[in-house]
């Protein structure tokens, strides 16, 4: 959808389409449906345009903020189910994949960090990234498989008030190595100077 308004009446009315981009601009409206738009099997939304209305994401679905990077606005409420996956590209912490739904609530049925999928981009590095901006969150994260490997740093998956957010810093071993460094260094000024 490159422009305008998609409105969606019932579940049934997508038939067997494997993406639904939503472009800058362009609002797919699933306000009509009382429960919200389901998405599941290899169904993925994507795009910085945005949702009016609430949307459930269910196994095998994918949810894609942004085309590039960029940021996907829903109005209803956000369900995140076991088995869906959500699919970020992250740059520097201000500029990455977003998800805004600041006066609506997240609802988080699953905890684990392999339901995202992180792609670096130039200018990734340590800090804390929001990946969706709620107005409430429901749910739990839980407190086992929410922290991993994201090209050369390690990323944690935490609530921070009603925000998810991903705090990324350096992997352990770099920590190590830069520290052996500096020790290196300052023996061997120190030793110059005996």
């Amino acid at each position: 959808m490159a422009a305008g308004t998609l409105k969606i009446t019932s579940n049934y009315a997508i038939g067997p389409t494997p993406t639904i981009d939503i472009m800058s601009g362009a609002v797919f409206d699933t306000s009509s449906i009382s429960a919200g738009f389901t998405a599941g099997n290899t169904l993925t939304i994507m795009g910085n345009g945005a949702i009016n209305g609430s949307i459930g994401m269910y196994t095998g679905s994918h949810l894609a903020p942004g085309d590039s990077v960029g940021v996907l606005t829903i109005t209803g409420k956000l369900t995140i189910n076991s088995g869906a996956h959500l699919d970020f590209e992250l740059a520097s912490p201000s500029a990455s994949d977003e998800i805004s739904m600041s006066s609506s609530t997240l609802y988080i049925k699953q905890s684990r960090l392999v339901a995202f999928s992180f792609t670096p981009l130039g200018g990734f590095g340590p800090g804390v990234y929001t990946l969706i901006d709620a107005g409430a969150i429901s749910g739990n994260l839980g407190s086992s498989n929410l922290t991993g490997a994201i090209g050369d740093y390690t990323g944690t998956l935490s609530k921070s008030g009603s925000d998810l957010v991903l705090t990324v810093v350096p992997e352990p071993g770099t920590w190590i190595l830069l520290a052996m460094a500096g020790l290196a260094v300052f023996m061997k000024r120190f030793r110059g100077r005996g």
